[in-house]
């Protein structure tokens, strides 16, 4: 539930409210603190244990040992199982721990020793020292054929590396392509954790993804699938036996993403690591005990602000590459410094009668949206269509925000194309903004709205909220009344008074029809 939450998150972001763990069997006071974290909106991912709450965070790992300060290098168990043994990312696996000293290798695959290239595989494992190697076919998500693995195979450690990706939106999905997606990751987890209960493993790691950790749009099954591998590695830690989740970026040479797939990838701040260096990742992890870790090579500049354009990410507050990014992507209120020279566009554009300067900004928003999108012809562009139509994500929107920013000296919002989601209405925001003349309601109802979240976030007791709620009422009862209608009693309201509307709204209610109001 979690890995779907957290694609959900990036897929839905006005949809999606958070995700909450809460004891099958709530006291009062766990309720209580349940409803309190409800109407927080500073966490987005939270867990209950006792009358504590949790929230989840990313922190950096701890640094690797100096020479200063002597530590063991890690060495693999002698007899080791790895599961998609005989796959790119298995079977280069496989060779480093035959380097770091396994001297027995069990490959497994559903295909076993007709998978390609299987006598290669051998061979170069047994020249990197592996005495004995076996490629055995087995499917994980069977149990029976895992417990008759087992029972001929008595290993000392265990690296589940078998998955299978499904790349889609969530609404495209299917309870048949989740349990696909389940069965080899997850299962496999579950079936070799019980099956080998009181063994004294090693060892026991499982290849898991970034996209159960963060989320990734278009692997919702693939999220939840190494979101639950790695509850399986947690729970054995609580049980008091090794356990380590390694949630990977990219590799290259193969694996899991194509060659379209590294473009993107790295256009969007996630580097391709080479699997070297990928691996000494993991064994920095196994040399220091970890349960749970990250492995990616992130450009957080570019990565930090796309991921959260939408909307914020409380997970990656505390690592000090990714607040620094969205620090540096803030979005501060008002124009460019006074006295600073004013770019060409703008030179340009207010020097223009009222009715060319719209025409002109939208053609040069339609020309900014076609490079980022990577359109030699602005007319791939048309004016009144969707950005969201047209192809932007959370990155191309962030793309064209800093363009745009460079272009008019104007401080705009990440949020900007999903705000002003024309090329048409785009270009009437910025007209506005560059001539003065769209700071007025605009940035007053920002302030209203800011006002009352924060009122809101301080829990008002109930003679707060009381005077709140009066105040507003004469607020919304100016507002109204001053709209140019017809004012008498019962104006507007078609089916009860305005004063019974507003006696029975709740708060968001009224808030809400407040925003409306003023927006019109």
């Amino acid at each position: 539930v979690w890995g779907l939450g957290r694609v959900a998150a990036l897929e839905h972001p006005d949809r999606w409210g958070g995700l909450i763990d809460v004891p099958h069997r709530a006291t009062r006071p766990q309720l209580g603190l349940l409803a309190s974290l409800l109407t927080r909106a500073d966490e987005d991912q939270v867990s209950l244990h006792g009358t504590t709450a949790y929230a989840r965070r990313l922190r950096p790992a701890s640094p690797p040992a100096t020479d200063a300060v002597p530590h063991a290098a890690w060495t693999a168990p002698a007899r080791m199982l790895v599961t998609g043994g005989t796959g790119a990312l298995g079977a280069r696996v496989a060779h480093w721990l035959a380097e770091r000293g396994a001297r027995e290798l069990v490959l497994t695959s559903r295909g076993g020793p007709s998978a390609a290239g299987v006598a290669d595989l051998v061979a170069r494992l047994r020249a990197a020292g592996a005495e004995r190697v076996e490629v055995v076919a087995c499917d994980v998500a069977e149990r029976d054929e895992v417990t008759a693995l087992l029972a001929a195979h008595r290993v000392d450690g265990i690296v589940h590396a078998a998955g299978v990706l499904d790349d889609d939106l969530i609404e495209a999905m299917t309870p048949e392509r989740l349990e696909r997606a389940l069965r080899a990751k997850a299962l496999g987890a579950v079936h070799l954790d019980e099956l080998t209960r009181g063994w004294a493993l090693e060892a026991f790691v499982v290849f898991s993804s970034i996209a159960g950790v963060w989320g990734s749009g278009g692997q919702a099954v693939y999220a939840a699938a190494n979101a639950c591998a790695d509850a399986v590695t947690q729970a054995r830690r609580g049980r008091g036996e090794p356990g380590l989740s390694v949630a990977w970026g990219p590799w290259s040479g193969g694996g899991m993403v194509s060659e379209a797939g590294v473009t993107e990838l790295e256009r969007r701040g996630l580097r391709i690591m080479e699997p070297g260096r990928a691996l000494l990742g993991l064994e920095r992890a196994l040399e220091a005990g970890d349960g749970a870790v990250v492995v990616a090579d992130v450009e957080w500049d570019r990565f930090a602000p796309a991921f959260t354009s939408r909307r914020p990410s409380p997970l990656l507050t505390t690592l000090p590459q990714a607040a620094a990014a969205l620090t540096a992507h803030q979005e501060p209120a008002g124009p460019h410094a006074p006295g600073a020279a004013r770019p060409a566009l703008v030179e340009r554009v207010t020097a223009l009668p009222a009715a060319d300067r719209t025409a002109a900004l939208e053609q040069h928003v339609r020309q900014a949206a076609a490079t980022v999108l990577g359109h030699a012809d602005p007319a791939a562009v048309p004016a009144e269509r969707a950005f969201r139509d047209l192809g932007f994500d959370s990155l191309t929107a962030v793309e064209l925000r800093d363009r745009l920013t460079k272009d008019t000296g104007l401080r705009l919002p990440t949020t900007l194309v999903f705000d002003h989601p024309t090329p048409t209405a785009l270009a009437r925001h910025l007209d506005a903004e560059l001539t003065g003349e769209g700071g007025t309601v605009a940035g007053m109802l920002a302030e209203l709205e800011t006002g009352i979240t924060r009122i809101m976030r301080a829990n008002p007791d109930r003679d707060a909220r009381s005077l709140l709620g009066t105040r507003l009422r004469a607020l919304l009862a100016e507002v109204e009344g001053g709209a140019g209608e017809d004012t008498g009693p019962g104006a507007g309201l078609d089916d009860a008074s305005l004063g019974d509307r507003l006696e029975d709204a709740s708060d968001d209610e009224l808030f809400d029809l407040i925003s409306r109001t003023l927006e019109q």
